[in-house]
């Protein structure tokens, strides 16, 4: 098989070059600046939202927060700084893929990603990606996907931020980010720095007096981006990130806690991008590497349990553009992935992925993309009749819309199509499908510690997606509707194999289904100007086993951020609602809809040319709302934040 991979390696290669041979002219920098261009040219029929730099320097550093205020993505937090993870469209955790700079970095342990983890200050725009992903990002990318990208600029400039708060529960927060550029050279460097003790108060008669304990948490992110221009046609660059973190996770209204939690995440790219009039080539090696440490007893530290994995990841694409209108790209990844911890005995998987994206825009007003993947999960034994094998499964899936199948195949065959229709300028019809999937994680196929044993026969999780949007302009008012439907398979649930042990198994059949509403609205007028984004989703996640909504899945949810502008001030107020949501699955237990506003204002204290100084005070839960994040950590009380921004 290794043999086949690089004979079709080669092909694609030699085929570049072979249609690169019949022009010579050059192909210009600004071409290249974006780190995912898959996002610009073959996504154009998904819902696409892009949260720019000015949002990010302006929020809490975390991704939680920044998700949570910005967009009806439902975000489970065990305490603030403890783990968090989403539930995009009612789909679990491991469902939604998080792609840094074009590559799927969720854990191999566990398959998510643990949003507080992610400091966005470190990246030039996070992008929210509706819809499945699978065909372009990979494993997981069955709610959706989000995206973390640093833009590479050549173009002679020196930029520094600095951003430094201090805020209620001793927390503390500074991010330090400096750009220069060249013709020749790109650098940045981010630095982002967060310690609390997070010792707020519990809200609510039954925790009266009681306060947050062993909820201190601290934690480093380091980003170097690395670029240099060879010439008109060759482009270097290196990605580097690096998260540390020390955090105790924090106890409930039920029982103390004295735990803690250490884990490491360090991820490494290579790019070489070659270019040259309608043809452009990126080659990229990257190392993923994460670890943990946890201490059931954080004054015993010689007592602790551990899980970490690495991941080389080889990734090949190359882009033709036949004409302004049609482009078509492949790309080639293969990845060799290990795994070793206290419950998973050391494991090894190599696997890999040939996928066709291919981009039409018939004329001003229809376009229309068709992209296949095929994956291979385990490259060593890949057979071309398991191909054939993925092919009819996609096939069945698709024509009989039947969620059972006599096909066992653990390499997914998937495609998408996309088709965006522009009626006038005031209206914009969207539609997009697709077939995507998840891969079993380290701990799905072999954990073998206390309560649970793996299973290494599991197939990967399979779904079928569509949905269509209908976008309106009018007169600076942005409105979009979204409808969408969600059929999932194979999905692995962990189930009682005796009165102790737990071991995971492929049966739940799941539809997710639902509508999504944004409203943007923007009025200047002088030096005034107000600007109003709210967003609204109904979301109903059923298990067709027992037909109930699977649990923290809330049935609808409001966003909304309301900013005044005056001269040098500005004044916002941000607002959320959740329903009701159950967090058991016979729906005996619930938590309370709950509805949370915080205020803030900032000033420019000094503006002229490239420097700014900015300062802001911000007050969140203003009405001290009693509710809690997961069952029986109430979220915190009525706080306080004051933030300087300097940029020079």
């Amino acid at each position: 098989m290794k043999k086949n991979i690089i004979t079709i390696l080669a092909g694609l290669f030699f085929c570049g070059l072979k249609l690169n041979a019949q022009n010579d002219s050059i192909h210009y920098l600004n071409e290249v600046r974006l780190s995912d261009v898959k996002l610009r040219d073959y996504s154009k029929g998904n819902l696409v939202t892009t949260l720019p730099d000015s949002i990010l320097k302006v929020s809490q550093p975390s991704l939680t927060e920044l998700l949570r205020l910005n967009s009806t993505i439902y975000l489970k937090e065990n305490g603030i700084g403890g783990t968090s993870t989403t539930s995009f469209r009612g789909t679990n955790a491991s469902h939604t893929a998080v792609v840094w700079n074009g590559l799927n970095i969720n854990s191999q342990l566990n398959g998510q990603t643990d949003f507080n983890t992610i400091s966005i200050r470190n990246y030039d725009n996070i992008v929210i990606r509706s819809g499945g992903g699978g065909v372009a990002y990979g494993s997981g990318a069955i709610g959706g996907s989000i995206h973390l990208n640093s833009e590479f600029k050549f173009k002679k400039h020196f930029k520094q931020d600095l951003i430094t708060s201090i805020g209620s529960f001793r927390t503390t927060s500074t991010n330090y980010k400096i750009r220069y550029g060249t013709n020749k050279l790109y650098a940045s460097l981010g630095v982002d720095h967060i310690d609390s003790k997070n010792n707020h108060k519990y809200l609510g008669r039954r925790a009266k007096g009681k306060k947050n304990e062993n909820g201190e948490f601290s934690n480093y992110n380091f980003n170097l981006n690395l670029g240099y221009s060879i010439n008109s046609s060759n482009v270097l660059k290196f990605f580097q990130n690096t998260y540390t973190g020390k955090r105790n996770f924090s106890g409930s209204l039920f029982s103390p806690s004295n735990d803690s939690y250490r884990d490491n995440n360090t991820r490494s790219m290579v790019q070489w991008n070659y270019f040259r009039n309608n043809f452009t080539s990126v080659l990229s090696l990257a190392y993923l590497y994460e670890k943990y440490r946890f201490f059931p007893n954080k004054e015993e530290l010689d007592d602790f349990s551990f899980g970490k994995s690495t991941n080389l990841i080889f990734k090949y694409d190359v882009n033709y553009k036949f004409s302004n209108d049609i482009q078509l790209k492949s790309v080639f990844q293969h990845e060799d992935i290990r795994g070793k911890g206290s419950d998973i005995i050391s494991e090894r998987r190599t696997r890999a992925s040939i996928a066709l994206l291919f981009s039409h825009q018939i004329n001003k007003r229809l376009h229309y993309g068709l992209n296949i993947r095929q994956e291979i999960n385990d490259s060593d034994n890949f057979s071309f009749k398991g191909f054939k094998d993925s092919v009819k499964e996609t096939y069945s899936d698709v024509l009989s819309f039947n969620t059972t199948t006599n096909i066992e195949n653990d390499d997914p065959f998937l495609f998408s199509i996309d088709l965006s229709y522009c009626f006038s300028k005031f209206y914009n019809l969207k539609f997009n499908a697709s077939k995507n999937f998840r891969t079993p994680t380290f701990n799905d196929l072999y954990w073998n510690g206390p309560g649970g044993i793996g299973n290494n026969l599991l197939q990967p999780e399979k779904s079928i997606q569509a949905e269509i949007s209908n976008e309106f302009n009018y007169k600076g008012i942005d409105f979009g509707i979204t409808g969408y439907f969600i059929k999932s398979k194979d999905l692995i649930v962990w189930e009682p194999i005796s009165s102790t042990i737990w071991s995971p198994i492929n049966v739940t059949k799941v539809y997710n289904y639902g509508l999504e509403a944004k409203l943007d609205y923007t009025y200047k007028w002088k030096k005034s100007a107000i600007i109003l984004a709210s967003n609204y989703s109904y979301t109903v996640s059923e298990n067709q086993e027992t037909k109930k909504q699977l649990i923290f899945v809330p049935l609808q949810s409001i966003t909304s951020n309301l900013v005044f502008r005056y001269k040098k001030m500005n004044a916002f107020y941000q607002f959320r609602w959740n329903d009701d949501l159950f967090v058991t699955r016979d729906h005996s237990q619930k938590l309370k809809a709950n509805d949370v506003a915080n205020v803030g204002v900032n000033y420019d204290l000094y503006a002229y040319k490239n420097t700014n100084y900015n300062l802001g005070l911000v007050a969140n839960n203003i009405y001290n709302e009693v509710y809690q994040l997961t069952v029986g950590r109430p979220a915190p009380n009525r706080n306080y934040q004051i933030r300087l921004i300097l940029k020079f």
